[in-house]
């Protein structure tokens, strides 16, 4: 098991990470298949950002959060994408590969002299450099991308860290949609950045590789006897019925991991995706039986439909997938804070790399202002000074991501229901 009580984890990188996609259903399944384990997630992704980055960021931004575990995702902005394409200078494209192999070993060795003692290295996702579009195609990055995926390998290999491969199984299936639709892809028209539902695909690849299981609970019964077997839940209360059906009560251990508009979009890469809830009944007569779960009909099943077991994870008429779908709202809104507030850390990476104290107002403005004549309209830079007047008051967030946690923990604990059978 990945997750102990009273975790915090730093979820470091890019704008990959500042999105906060794959932290939030992450942190959807850990508050939903571990109800009795609180953790705290933090997002130090920064857009544009590399892994000199990350290193500026360690003393103010990451380090006073105290994280004892984490998870580095970085390459995209390092390889230097502009230096492929068609014809582009093989022997340029070296420079940027190797700093990267330097700066991400010094990384990973200040994250641990400052107390992180859980590290995961998570290679970059791709380029797609291989989807119809008329977005221009930097041919090749993908390529450095992969060689960075295996210097990480390499690097966790020889320094006990723990390493994720992204990269190649997201090659593998965006393969497998262009071979039917080849302008199908798994990231946006800048051919760079997850789409929602890829998000979660991460998180899954993440997730599998972490050893967690599919299985949120079972039972079956032997509706003969009354016997029951379980797994993560408790049942009582078994009453038969002169029809050949039962009733019972269940008190499931953990709760499903929520549907949302992403997570069927993502059933269609990967499947099945965290959840199976299985009811199972065996030794009943042949024929039809409907189901009920707290008064509300999940459906009509055979006999045999019921001795293999159904699946009742993604049901709405599971009272735990209303709960986890609260669970995700909440989650979520968190989330686009967190996202919101990572924006405004950009224009301080600037200063700080520029040698500029961002406590020094005349100087940090004068240089930000200069950038934002010489870019226009369409500056990231002033995104960022934007989105510091509504979400960049630190102390205020952290308030906010506190009572967020107590919200979710509060209610992140599975309800017992009664489970109906009735003979058809």
């Amino acid at each position: 098991m990945y997750i102990e009580d009273g975790d915090r984890i730093a979820f470091i990188g890019d704008s990959i990470t500042a999105n906060g996609g794959f932290i939030g259903y992450l942190f959807d399944f850990f508050a939903t298949r571990y109800p009795n384990k609180r953790i705290e997630g933090y997002n130090f992704g920064i857009p544009g950002g590399s892994v000199p980055w990350g290193l500026r960021q360690l003393d103010w931004d990451i380090a006073p959060k105290k994280p004892n575990k984490a998870f580095v995702m970085y390459g995209m902005n390092d390889i230097g994408r502009t230096l492929y394409g068609v014809g582009a200078d093989r022997e340029k494209q070296r420079g940027p590969i190797e700093d990267y192999k330097k700066n991400l070993g010094l990384l990973v060795q200040e994250l641990q002299d400052c107390g992180v003692g859980d590290i995961t290295i998570l290679s970059p996702t791709l380029y797609d450099q291989y989807v119809r579009i008329e977005t221009e195609n930097l041919y090749g990055c993908d390529d450095g991308l992969a060689e960075l995926g295996e210097f990480v390998k390499e690097l966790s290999a020889e320094n006990g860290f723990r390493f994720i491969d992204l990269h190649t199984p997201l090659v593998e299936m965006t393969q497998r949609l262009q071979a039917a639709d080849p302008s199908a892809s798994l990231v946006g028209a800048d051919r760079v950045h997850p789409l929602p539902h890829t998000h979660l695909v991460i998180a899954y690849l993440i997730l599998q590789r972490l050893g967690e299981t599919e299985e949120v609970s079972r039972f079956t019964c032997h509706a003969k006897d009354g016997t029951i077997e379980t797994k993560a839940c408790a049942c009582s209360a078994f009453k038969p019925d002169h029809s050949g059906g039962f009733q019972l009560t269940c008190q499931p251990h953990r709760l499903p991991f929520p549907v949302s508009e992403q997570y069927r979009a993502a059933g269609g890469v990967v499947s099945p995706v965290f959840n199976r809830e299985i009811i199972g009944v065996t030794g009943l007569d042949e024929g039809n039986y409907r189901v009920l779960l707290d008064e509300n009909e999940l459906g009509c099943f055979s006999a045999a439909d019921l001795a293999d077991g159904v699946n009742i994870a993604e049901s709405e008429c599971n009272p735990n997938q209303v709960r986890a779908q609260y669970i995700h709202a909440k989650n979520f809104d968190r989330i686009r804070l967190e996202s919101c507030n990572r924006t405004t850390k950009f224009n301080r990476l600037l200063l700080l790399r520029e040698g500029i104290d961002p406590e020094d107002a005349d100087a940090a403005n004068a240089y930000l202002n200069r950038l934002v004549e010489q870019e226009g309209e369409g500056s990231f830079v002033l995104v960022s000074k934007r989105q510091q007047k509504e979400y960049g008051d630190d102390l205020l967030l952290a308030k906010q991501m506190q009572e967020s946690f107590a919200e979710i923990y509060h209610n992140n604990r599975p309800v017992r229901y009664p489970v109906k059978l009735i003979k058809m």
